[in-house]
Order: C-alpha cells, then sequence, then structure tokens
C-alpha cells in the first residue's frame, strides 16, 4: 500500500500527495509541488514499484486534466526548448473537462513521449 512507498531521496512531497500521484489522482497542485521539489512524475512513478501507474485509467475515468498534466510534464523532459505556457496556450478543454484540442503544430517539439500515445481527444490534434 501507500504507507510502504519509497521515496526519491530528494523527494518532499507528503507520502499522502505522493500515495494520489501514484493512483493516477495527479493536479494541478501535485505537478507544481514534484517541479518545486526537482522530482518529475516519472521518478515518482518509478519509485512505487510494483504499485504502477496506469495513465489510461485517467483517461478512462474522465481524469483528461490529470492525464494531461503528465503528458505535458513528458513533453518537457523530452523538448527543453518548449515552455510549459506554450504547450497550455494551444490546449482546449470543454466544459466537462474532456480535453477538446490540442494544436501543437508550429512547436517544434522534437521528440514525443510515450505517453502521448495514450490521448483521448474528442476534436483536433494537430
Amino acid at each position: 500500500g501507500c504507507s510502504t512507498l519509497q521515496q526519491p531521496e530528494r523527494c518532499e512531497v507528503p507520502p499522502a500527495d505522493l500515495c494520489a500521484i501514484i493512483l493516477g489522482r495527479t493536479s494541478r497542485r501535485h505537478v507544481r509541488m514534484c517541479s518545486a521539489t526537482g522530482v518529475g512524475m516519472q521518478e515518482l512513478v518509478r519509485a512505487a514499484g510494483p504499485i504502477g501507474f496506469d495513465l489510461d485509467a485517467l483517461w478512462e475515468d474522465g481524469d483528461h486534466q490529470g492525464a494531461v498534466e503528465v503528458v505535458i510534464e513528458d513533453i518537457l523532459e523530452l523538448n527543453p526548448q518548449c515552455s510549459e505556457k506554450m504547450l497550455r496556450n494551444r490546449l482546449r478543454f470543454c466544459a466537462a473537462g474532456r480535453c477538446q484540442s490540442w494544436g501543437l503544430a508550429g512547436l517544434d517539439l522534437s521528440s514525443l513521449p510515450e505517453s502521448f500515445g495514450t490521448m483521448r481527444v474528442g476534436g483536433d490534434l494537430y
């Protein structure tokens, strides 16, 4: 369970939040917390060991915003020339919180992460 998680050495994320992240209940607060401590989401997920992390479950549960947070972080890791603001400016969610469209064209992305393959978009992904 969550009480047995082995946190990365430099991780200052409270265990309850670490557990929420790993179980797929991410929020912008969690992402900001990880950024502030210098520990990436993927590092936290790797620290979880056998609990694992199922990004598809976020999409299936309708937590598109949580899933997109993970994808954004992964894109930024592979594309340091891109900013979070650039990615978010082209991202649109519908009123129900589902990802409606995301325009990545012209951002000069050199690589897309594996997590990008899980994207579920109601409209255009370009």
